[in-house]
């Protein structure tokens, strides 16, 4: 493990990279469990008679999904749109170690330090792949997937209906496409007309769970029901958000 090295001024103060950082490796609120470690543990357990050997984290963030999803998975690619979120997560990988602070109030902050060593993750690092990209605009040689994890990732995207319809040409035959969303749709992110659920349709209500249902449908099998899966953000050590996501699990077929 190579010795702990401080990131450029501009991560380090990032406030909105903190945040993230303190979400994915920090401490648990109101005692919400670590929400990426949650989401990883809930695959593993409900797609206990698969077998994972290749695995694309999209919207990795600052990357705990897809340290976790190295604990069992010889092969990760971990790609967000962010190049900060990216940053961060190669330096945790390369160095094992991270400092960051957090806002306590106001102008006063708390330092933190994060160690893979402490999590049971430092074995992990080497089996993945940090790169920035699109959700929607992969590389091409993203592909063969065994399984996808988009973690409250589709609410967040332009043209989720795209991206949704296009994903099953990345995942084998029987692989799981598992998305987690709170689906919070804005129109700063995505257009009403994109939206795949959250709306009227002919005097019904659309909701997300059928929207998906009905772009996937084609090509996936709903694999299992879907599960609740609460998080917490902690913005000051007086305001959190306290979100409930939905995780939806689709067989390839």
């Amino acid at each position: 493990m190579k010795q702990e090295t401080t990131l450029d001024n501009t991560y380090e103060t990032d406030e909105l990279v903190s945040q993230y950082l303190e979400f994915h490796y920090g401490d648990e609120y109101f005692g919400v469990k670590n929400f990426p470690k949650a989401c990883v543990d809930t695959i593993f357990k409900q797609a206990k008679e698969k077998t994972f050997n290749r695995a694309l984290d999209l919207g990795c963030a600052v990357g705990r999904s897809s340290f976790e999803l190295a604990k069992k998975i010889q092969q990760i690619d971990a790609i967000d749109f962010s190049q900060n979120f990216i940053n961060n997560a190669q330096h945790l990988a390369e160095n094992g170690m991270i400092r960051y602070s957090i806002t306590d109030e106001g102008a006063l902050s708390i330092s933190k330090n994060v160690s893979l060593d402490d999590l049971g993750l430092i074995n992990t690092a080497k089996r993945i792949h940090f790169t920035q990209g699109d959700a929607c605009d992969l590389n091409t040689n993203l592909d063969q997937y065994d399984l996808i994890f988009a973690g409250n990732l589709i609410d967040r995207l332009n043209n989720p209906k795209d991206f949704l319809s296009s994903i099953n040409k990345r995942i084998n035959m029987g692989g799981l496409l598992v998305l987690t969303s709170p689906y919070t749709w804005l129109e700063e992110f995505t257009p009403v007309k994109n939206w795949v659920g959250g709306y009227q349709a002919e005097g019904k209500s659309k909701t997300s769970l059928e929207g998906l249902s009905d772009i996937l449908k084609d090509n996936f099998d709903q694999y299992a029901k879907p599960i609740d899966i609460p998080f917490v953000i902690r913005e000051t050590s007086r305001k959190y958000q306290h979100t409930i996501a939905q995780m939806t699990f689709w067989e390839r077929k």
